[in-house]
């Protein structure tokens, strides 16, 4: 009867310590501006390599274990795919024009009743015309 009541606290104990794999904190949303080729995320700001006319923007939550929602916050922004409660990317275009934008992006991850705020900007250059070819203005 010993051995058992001192097996009990030790189950308690397990269920309720996560594991290390599961631990919340260390995330961050990072960003590349594709323009053609795939990129490296940078946290917490990225920038266009090359003047386009067009772009694509992936947001991607890194540095994350477990299972975790999404609430994402694109406001006035144009979303090309993800940003759903249940994914960890967004993805957003935007055109190139003759004057320099930030796009931001914040996301709102919860992972066991636990919530964290995170956040990060592509920064776009002026684009023009020179020709029919984009270039810095």
């Amino acid at each position: 009867m010993k051995k058992l009541a001192f097996l009990v606290p030790v189950a308690v104990l397990a269920a309720v310590v996560p594991s290390r794999s599961e631990a919340f904190g260390g995330e961050s949303l990072g960003c590349f501006v594709n323009v053609g080729s795939p990129g490296s995320y940078t946290s917490p700001t990225c920038d266009a390599p090359s003047p386009r006319f067009s772009y694509t923007v992936p947001f991607q939550v890194l540095g994350g274990s477990g299972t975790y929602s999404y609430a994402w916050n694109t406001s006035g922004l144009t979303v090309s795919s993800g940003c759903t409660s249940t994914s960890s990317s967004c993805i957003i275009s935007a055109r190139g024009i003759p004057a320099d934008q930030t796009l931001t992006v914040s996301v709102v991850i919860t992972q066991a009743g636990q919530q964290a705020t995170l956040s990060a900007s592509a920064n776009i250059a002026a684009v023009c015309s020179l020709g029919g070819l984009p270039v810095d203005c």
